[in-house]
């Protein structure tokens, strides 16, 4: 499967290795659904940090997107901590998505569509299962690698040219490239103090005074008022996703000076939830917000 292609299969797996100091391993977890999820991993590297080097890998999917961990203990310095703290940071990324799942053909030539996400760029482009895409701009595609080093060379809303046998017709059409919201989960040390409860160490709630970003009202019947804040006086990038990615409305804000308030229309989508993203820099800011047309 593609990096940043959403499906409808659920993952939760977790994987846990600690080394002692040789590089020989004295434990490795391999958790896999609620057992992955409830694991606690901050607590885990708290009692193990001191006896060697701790390496985490997984994901969780779920209905607004998914979770990743990759984690490190050779990346925290330790060297100077009689007692380890670990707080759990959720740092938003925007992954670029066509929309597919692709397999590799026998003949070497393209990959073949084995599933399309629903309203995703590729659903609403009329993309099928055994549709076979041979070419992005100037990557040629024979491989589940190339197509996924092909859509990750390029940004989300951005445009591509698809080469593609779709309905058994040979044809070249622009897309315009979708987004899955990942969470990528971070494990650092913090200081543990009387204004920091157990609950925040868990959990890694962090409130960001630095950014404003809030949308209502929520849930809206059209009409959406949003309000950005930021310390930052650099341009920013609206996008507003649908619920798997596809980019359906984008805006640049060229001369933002700090603050910007604005309004967007649902009127002409269906109801659903949606995602409203703000990009500044390389960070990323997402709001979900839920439309009802009555």
């Amino acid at each position: 499967m593609a990096i940043g292609q959403k499906t409808t299969t659920k993952k939760e797996n977790l994987t846990v290795k600690l080394y002692d100091e040789t590089g020989q391993i004295i434990d490795h977890l391999v958790l896999k659904g609620p057992e992955a999820r409830t694991f606690n991993l901050s607590k885990f590297i708290e009692s193990n940090a001191h006896k060697g080097r701790i390496v985490s890998y997984g994901g969780f999917s779920h209905d607004e997107g998914f979770d990743r961990v990759r984690f490190d203990s050779n990346n925290l310095d330790l060297e100077n901590v009689d007692e380890v703290f670990i707080c759990e940071e959720i740092v938003p990324e925007l992954i670029p998505t066509f929309g597919v799942r692709v397999s590799c053909n026998d003949d070497l030539v393209g990959v073949s569509i084995s599933e399309v996400a629903e309203n995703s760029t590729a659903d609403l482009m009329g993309y099928q299962v055994g549709d076979i895409i041979l070419q992005i701009n100037d990557h040629e595609i024979i491989s589940f690698c190339d197509f996924k080093k092909a859509i990750n060379a390029y940004e989300v809303g951005q445009s591509i040219l698809v080469h593609a046998i779709k309905s058994e017709e040979e044809l070249k059409e622009p897309a315009i490239l979708g987004a899955q919201l990942v969470n990528n989960l971070q494990y650092v040390l913090c200081e543990k103090s009387e204004d920091l409860t157990e609950a925040d160490i868990a959990t890694g709630s962090i409130e960001n005074m630095e950014v404003t970003f809030v949308s209502y009202p929520n849930p809206t019947k059209g009409l959406s008022q949003i309000k950005f804040q930021s310390e930052v006086d650099q341009a920013i990038e609206f996008m507003v996703l649908n619920y798997e990615g596809a980019v359906i409305d984008q805006k640049s804000f060229d001369d933002f000076s700090g603050s910007i308030r604005f309004n967007y229309n649902f009127n002409q989508h269906p109801s659903g939830a949606y995602y409203f993203v703000v990009k500044q820099n390389e960070e990323v800011y997402k709001q979900k917000v839920v439309y009802i047309n009555d």
